[in-house]
């Protein structure tokens, strides 16, 4: 019972400081916010953040690999035939989760972040093998392929919560059907 009790102990201090953090990310750069404002703003003191956390760069690696983390289990929850209306439907959930949390999104790919956003979507898509070709490509150009999917999904991305009004539905189809189409024109 003890063990519970502590268990959801972190759990809050350890919200509080995410949340503590992304609202200062809002207003200035990671790397010129100070423990301390994490702390004043969480409400918790510095010995307790430097239980969880070395520094505010590590507490923001953090959110963003959880954050990337549930897309990730998005993407292994379906292995969609590449064009298929599957595939559609599993890119509207990563966009749901995307819009539902748009204000973590926007801070963590934002400017004020110190993230290499792009590098991790590759990284994610590359380990999921999120594309498939009908002919075998030399790692070299599927790595180009990948680079250039992550960067312009993720724009559109960026963009689309920032901007747009369209639902999920929509920039999940828009999306697919042009990674789809690019790719039948590139490999027959």
């Amino acid at each position: 019972m003890a063990g519970s009790k502590l268990d959801r102990r972190v759990r809050n201090t350890k919200t509080l400081l995410r949340g503590a953090l992304i609202e200062i990310m809002q207003e200035k750069p990671v790397g010129r916010i100070h423990v301390n404002e994490v702390c004043e703003k969480a409400g918790i003191n510095r010995g307790t953040f430097y239980a969880h956390y070395a520094d505010v760069q590590q507490l923001q690696e953090q959110v963003f690999d959880e954050f990337l983390g549930k897309i990730g289990e998005i993407m292994d929850s379906s292995n969609p035939i590449p064009g298929s209306q599957d595939a559609i439907a599993r890119m509207t959930r990563i966009l749901r989760y995307v819009y539902d949390n748009r204000q973590l999104a926007l801070t963590l790919l934002g400017e004020n972040s110190s993230i290499a956003s792009i590098d991790a979507v590759l990284r994610l898509m590359w380990e999921k093998k999120i594309i498939r070709t009908p002919v075998s490509v030399p790692e070299e150009q599927m790595m180009y392929l990948y680079r250039f999917v992550a960067a312009g999904s993720l724009s559109v991305v960026c963009e689309w919560i920032a901007h747009g009004t369209e639902p999920p539905e929509a920039v999940a189809t828009m999306i697919t059907s042009t990674l789809f189409t690019e790719l039948r024109n590139l490999f027959g």
